[in-house]
């Protein structure tokens, strides 16, 4: 891993990819680390010639990793049952594209759960039901962020399992519109783009709305922008770019 940052410039690059490395393995403590060395991280640096010829640096969001990051740490976090940070990397590096929705609804627990600590039982059943589905006019549900309101549990004639009425907030995927997201290229065609931004890889951008001019490489199959006064931009796979959000969900 030494050899790794070495040879590598973007730390940021270095510690995510150390951290999804470890992520994938299950080495939770070890990818939590690295997942936090890329939040120390600042934003990487491009080199260019200012209008008088001299050499400047500013920072390049576009190759800012650490929403990515934020997200696959708070899930972490989420998962071993460490919700306090996990709302403290929500509010502080995932303000923008995630919103808290607040929900009620009737949760059955399960008869062997009855003896157990109600709320674990209650965030478990609800992110077994909701997480990573996409609920109309709502948005692409992340997890519960906490319990308001826990009703009492009633068991029904017939039925061994407990129903109870809870209040709750979930963190929702929901970019506002007008807002502009990073997200990676997954494929292109002639029909346009399909972008990811690694926890959701449903976004996809049709060929009209593309930047013009711009045509499909068949040999290449990606999509290059042939304006005259630009540089060739090949949108290819694993390709950064930013998106104007003009509709969600």
């Amino acid at each position: 891993m030494k050899l790794y940052e070495k040879n590598r410039i973007c730390r940021q690059e270095v510690y995510y990819n150390i951290a999804r490395m470890f992520h994938q393995m299950s080495l939770t403590p070890l990818a939590i680390h690295f997942y936090e060395k890329v939040l120390a991280e600042p934003p990487p640096v491009v080199y260019y010639m200012d209008e008088e010829g001299n050499k400047a640096v500013r920072p390049e969001s576009m190759y800012d990793v650490r929403r990515f990051a934020a997200h696959n740490l708070a899930l972490m976090y989420r998962t071993s049952g460490n919700d306090y940070l996990a709302r403290r990397i929500y509010e502080r590096y995932l303000a923008g594209m995630f919103v808290l929705a607040l929900l009620e609804d009737t949760v059955a627990v399960k008869p062997h759960e009855l003896g157990k600590e109600l709320g674990s039982v209650l965030r478990r059943r609800i992110n077994q039901r909701l997480s990573n589905k996409v609920v109309p006019e709502l948005g692409l549900c992340i997890c519960v962020y906490d319990l308001l309101e826990v009703g009492v549990t009633y068991i029904l004639p017939g039925e061994g399992s407990g129903h109870t009425r809870v209040k709750f907030r979930l963190v929702v995927f929901r970019p506002h519109v007008d807002e502009v997201i990073q997200a990676r290229v997954v494929s292109s065609n002639s029909h346009g783009l399909t972008l990811s931004v690694e926890f959701f890889e449903d976004i996809t951008i049709p060929a009209e709305r593309l930047p013009e001019p711009h045509v499909f490489e068949q040999s290449e199959q990606v999509c290059s922008d042939k304006s005259p006064t630009l540089h060739t931009l090949l949108l290819s796979r694993y390709l950064f770019a930013c998106i104007f959000v003009i509709l969600c969900f």
